[in-house]
This record gives structure tokens, C-alpha cells and sequence, in this order.
């Protein structure tokens, strides 16, 4: 295969955005929104109050939200990161389970649901890895304390990542089409009837 070739089937995979990672990014963002929506956020936490114990040692509560201004006394800094942090999560999201589309053409929904949970686990610790990194800049954290913070970060959201990811993979396997077609080419493999965005 020539470069060029490779350099156009690897852009293509960009181009073409696929149904089920469209809508498994969808959830996403809607989970990122409902975390940033605080009268329901703030509800749930005051019936389950444990889930606020990662936040009250310092580290990022769930994955990163997305919100229309800073919440109560934080700065705009602190909102642009997080809405930085979700925007990575989501794009994460995206591209992950498109590129994985175009990899696995002929995987099942099992595969598809593994593939939803791996890359909200993957986007949430990217998103809250670079939310902690500036909490720990900003607080002037040492060099032992911002190593913990960034193991404990990656240990509590993949927890995060893992719970919230069944949502996403379960979105990502239903959509998945079921049938496989056969292309004009004997010698090709078949190809999933994807439809494209």
C-alpha cells in the first residue's frame, strides 16, 4: 500500500462520521450537561452524599460538565477548564468509537458496547486528568502531591468512567446496525450498512 493511499484511507476516517458514535458522543454530552445542570446535581448528592467524597479531597467530581457560566463562587478560569475538559471527553468520544467503526466493520453488539464503555472510561480520565492538572497548578501543589492527586484522578474517574459508560456503551450497541452486506468485490470482507452522518 503507498503512502498516499495510507494517508487518504486514514483522512477518510475523519470525514465520514458514523451513526452510533454520533449518538454515543450525544450521550455523552448529555451526561456532561445533566452533571453541569446543579439543581439536579445538587439534588442527587444531597440523597447520596458519598459521592462527594473524591470532591471533598481535592479531586474532580465525576467527569468533566458542561455548563453555560461558572457555578456559585468559582472563577471563569475554573468554568473554561472544565468546559475545556468536557469538550475533550466528548471529542474523545467521537473519534474513538468512529475510528473504531471503521475497524470493526463486522463486530457485534457485545463488541460495540465494550468499545462505547472503553471510550467514556478513556474520554473521562483524559477530561478529568486535565482538570486536575490545573487544580494542582492553581493550589500550588508539591511534587508528591500532585502525583497523588493525578494517580488518585485517574483511579476515581475510571470508576466514574466505567458507571457512566454503560449508558454509553448500551447507546453505541443499539445503534449499531445488525445486518451485514456483501460487497461487489468477492475477494473484500463484508461491510456493515452503516449510515453516515
Amino acid at each position: 500500500m503507498s503512502a498516499n493511499a495510507v494517508a487518504f484511507s486514514q483522512t477518510t476516517q475523519f470525514r465520514r462520521l458514523r451513526r452510533p458514535a454520533v449518538s454515543a458522543a450525544a450521550t455523552v454530552t448529555a451526561i456532561s450537561v445533566l452533571l453541569g445542570f446543579w439543581p439536579l446535581t445538587g439534588r442527587w448528592l444531597t440523597s447520596m452524599p458519598e459521592a462527594l467524597v473524591p470532591s471533598a479531597i481535592g479531586l474532580p467530581f465525576a467527569v468533566p460538565p458542561l455548563r453555560l457560566f461558572p457555578l456559585g463562587e468559582t472563577t471563569w478560569m475554573y468554568w473554561a477548564v472544565d468546559v475545556l475538559a468536557a469538550f475533550v471527553m466528548i471529542g474523545i468520544v467521537l473519534l474513538y468509537l468512529n475510528s473504531w467503526a471503521n475497524r470493526h466493520p463486522q463486530s457485534g453488539r457485545a463488541r460495540a458496547f465494550l468499545a462505547g464503555v472503553t471510550a467514556t472510561v478513556a474520554g473521562a480520565v483524559i477530561g478529568n486528568v486535565i482538570r486536575i492538572v490545573f487544580l494542582s497548578f492553581d493550589s500550588h501543589h508539591n511534587l508528591a502531591t500532585y502525583v497523588v492527586a493525578v494517580a488518585a484522578t485517574v483511579l476515581v474517574t475510571l470508576i466514574w468512567g466505567a458507571i457512566l459508560g454503560i449508558l454509553t456503551g448500551v447507546v453505541h450497541a443499539a445503534i449499531r446496525p445488525q445486518q451485514v452486506r456483501e460487497t461487489e468485490d468477492a475477494g473484500s470482507p463484508p461491510v456493515a450498512d452503516y449510515e453516515s452522518v
